[in-house]
């Protein structure tokens, strides 16, 4: 028997190879369909969201509808005119050519109402067109005037500025809610400024106010040496300890400044909050043996944050050099009489982790509270000017704080009771 012969081929194929079942042409077409529509509806969507902006650009009491406005007016006199004009015109150049025109013969009847029409056209859109230029004229000085009676005060008010006047104020005009909000920015950067100016004032008062002790002081033992009352040796470890006073001050003033400006360099990362806030812990935990203050650390969560561990570490060290301070001058401590407790505490509550640092120390008073993270402040016996500080770290850590887009927050019974200082960032997710 013959084997049995396999269809033919055409040349250069090859015998089908199992593979995929093929996809159906319905399912294909659905497929394109699928693809068709979200298209579509991607369409819709985009015009549905132009057509919203025009209609708030038109409802809106903004300068936009202002213009459109004015060349709807334009328009509308133009029509109004080519319609008047013909309505009055053309009977009288149609009557005219039609008395002219020979009734018996069509072709001249037909070639004078065809005169007659283009007539009365020309004259109708020649008038429209004077009128419809009159009135884009009136229109455009109408706006012209309005938007430079806005802007005179504008102008004003940033020369005011210029010449280093920031009391200057501008009132909302009536001409639309862009010139409103161009009001609000300049009076905003007026306020702006004016704050600016008076820190700057109150900066170089705060300098000169911190650099006159070391300074007098300087100067008290260099006229002692002088006089012979007090000797070279026993003056060098006071001018010694005054100048690296002097230059404690410039550091943490150049480092204010850069806080301030948002000029610090930060290098975030993810990061354990609780790690770092012991590893400060740690750090400190020998100072506050020897001060006989019992320094304890309680972690609720190991949440993570984006942070600059540099910088963070930085702040929660500086809460607890105060804290420090705060309970061994409350008479705390080895050197008082009761003994001194600082608790930390780091909690999550909702998308933020929150690190507590409170003390059994002098406390804050209601008055000083709110000056509390104030440049050069020094609120209670814990920040005057025996403990070293000049009142500016709390200052530099709230800006940390705010690159950090977290928070620092002080609070307090009263003078006495203690004091609890909270820092929150937000959670990684």
């Amino acid at each position: 028997m013959s084997e049995p012969r396999t269809p033919d081929r055409p040349a250069g194929t090859h015998p089908a190879t199992p593979s995929a079942p093929d996809v159906p042409r319905d399912a294909a077409l659905g497929d394109g369909r699928d693809a068709a529509g979200t298209g579509d509806r991607r369409d819709s969507r985009d015009s549905g969201a132009g057509v919203r902006r025009w209609w708030h650009v038109l409802t809106r009491r903004s300068i936009a509808r202002r213009f459109l406005t004015g060349a709807a007016v334009v328009v509308g006199v133009a029509v109004v005119t080519i319609f008047v004009v013909d309505a009055l015109v053309s009977p009288a150049i149609f009557h005219a050519h039609l008395m002219q025109a020979d009734l018996s013969n069509p072709e001249t009847v037909l070639r004078h109402v065809e005169e007659g029409m283009r007539s009365s056209n020309m004259i109708a859109l020649a008038v429209a067109i004077l009128i419809a230029v009159l009135a884009a004229l009136l229109v455009s000085l109408y706006l012209a005037t309005r938007v430079s009676a806005s802007l005179a005060p504008l102008a004003a008010a940033a020369r005011q500025v210029a010449a280093g006047d920031y009391t200057a104020r501008v009132d909302a005009g009536p001409l639309g809610a862009e010139f409103d909000e161009l009001t609000e920015a300049v009076n905003a950067m007026s306020q702006r400024l004016a704050s600016v100016e008076q820190s700057r004032t109150r900066l170089f008062s705060d300098l000169a106010h911190e650099m006159r002790t070391p300074i007098a002081v300087v100067q008290a033992q260099l006229e002692g040496i002088e006089d012979g009352v007090v000797g070279v040796e026993d003056s060098i470890p006071v001018l010694r300890a005054q100048a690296e006073r002097l230059t404690r001050l410039s550091s943490d003033i150049g480092l204010l400044s850069q806080a301030q400006e948002h000029a610090l360099r930060y290098e975030f990362a993810p990061g354990e909050v609780a790690s770092v806030v012991r590893g400060c812990v740690d750090d400190m935990a020998l100072r506050y043996r020897e001060a006989g203050v019992q320094l304890t650390l309680d972690v609720a969560t190991h949440a993570r944050a984006q942070l600059d561990t540099a910088r963070f570490a930085q702040v929660i060290t500086n809460l607890l050099a105060n804290a420090l301070n705060a309970t061994v001058s409350a008479g705390r401590g080895r050197t008082g009489d009761r003994g001194g407790h600082v608790h930390v505490g780091v909690r999550r509550h909702g998308n933020e982790v929150a690190v507590q640092v409170r003390d059994d120390g002098v406390g804050i008073s209601p008055e000083e509270l709110p000056h509390v993270f104030d440049r050069f402040a020094r609120v209670g016996p814990a920040r005057d000017r025996s403990s070293g500080g000049f009142g500016i770290g709390l200052t530099v850590a709230r800006a940390i704080m705010s690159a950090h887009h977290g928070r620092i927050s002080a609070d307090s019974p009263g003078p006495g009771r203690g004091a609890t200082f909270t820092v929150t960032v937000p959670v990684l997710h």
